[in-house]
């Protein structure tokens, strides 16, 4: 159970992953941020925050540090929504499979008739 469990939880994080790294350069072209950014803004992209004393920089207008947070924070929630699919399918194939298994004999307890 608790291979299950570490296996699942890396199989979601990876279609997650898969999911946010597929989107992210199309979502940073379609936002209309300039390439190549600002080299603080590019790091600040990739671990999901831009520090208050760049947002706030002298001859830095806020728009583009909002629109990377947005960018961010969308293609974070794509690769879960994905993850999140990916993880309802598996629950419903194992409940039918759960629901539709015959449950098997116990051979020990009166000569095979009781069920386990």
């Amino acid at each position: 159970m608790q291979v299950g469990g570490a296996l699942g939880t890396a199989v979601l994080g990876a279609v997650m992953t898969s999911k946010a790294n597929a989107e992210f350069a199309g979502n940073w072209q379609d936002a209309g941020i300039p390439v190549p950014p600002d080299p603080r803004l590019e790091q600040a992209a990739e671990f999901g925050a831009v520090p208050g004393e760049l947002a706030q920089a002298p001859g830095r207008t806020p728009e583009p540090v909002t629109r990377i947070g947005d960018l961010i924070h969308e293609t974070f929630m794509s690769g879960m929504g994905l993850a999140f699919t990916v993880a309802g399918i598996v629950a419903v194939v194992a409940a039918l499979v759960a629901v539709l298994a015959k449950r098997g004999q116990n051979a020990e307890a009166g000569g095979g008739a009781a069920p386990i």
